[in-house]
């Protein structure tokens, strides 16, 4: 796999009156398996689908995926993307250079005590105030995003 490839992402900032819904990470899939690593706590994320209908289609399963719910209600998808190149550690193991995220705001509507991961990648689910959450956000590309649009 070429390691120009573009890796194209969806992700989401989860509302919950005046709370941020952070996930928190202790493993990516490569090419061959799903590896630990270092833990950080960062807003859903998750690659685009071939099988996803759309963005929102993508965005959805994502956070079905990560929180074990579907309790959301959308808000918006921001014009502006997050873009990064990646670490030429994950790039060895992903095969990916770089991502684009296109990023969406949604509202948690459910019980936030039956938030609970399905994805392997994800070990918690919680949500945060503002000053936590700028506090926890591993990636500066993220924060500024994040300042820009909250």
């Amino acid at each position: 796999m070429s390691k120009e490839i573009i890796r194209k992402a969806v992700g989401a900032i989860v509302t919950y009156n005046d709370l941020f819904m952070v996930v928190h990470k202790t493993k990516i899939n490569t090419m061959n398996e799903c590896e630990n690593i270092p833990a950080e706590w960062d807003f859903v994320k998750g690659g685009i689908e071939p099988a996803d209908a759309d963005l929102k289609a993508s965005i959805c399963r994502e956070l079905e995926e990560e929180t074990g719910s579907s309790q959301f209600q959308f808000i918006r998808q921001f014009e502006q993307k997050i873009c990064f190149e990646f670490s030429q550690h994950v790039q060895m193991k992903t095969g990916f250079k770089q991502q684009e995220t296109t990023m969406f705001h949604f509202e948690c509507r459910g019980d936030l005590n039956l938030l609970k991961p399905i994805d392997p990648e994800i070990k918690a689910v919680k949500f945060v105030s503002r000053t936590e959450l700028m506090e926890r956000l591993p990636h500066a590309e993220t924060g500024t995003f994040f300042t820009r649009h909250f």
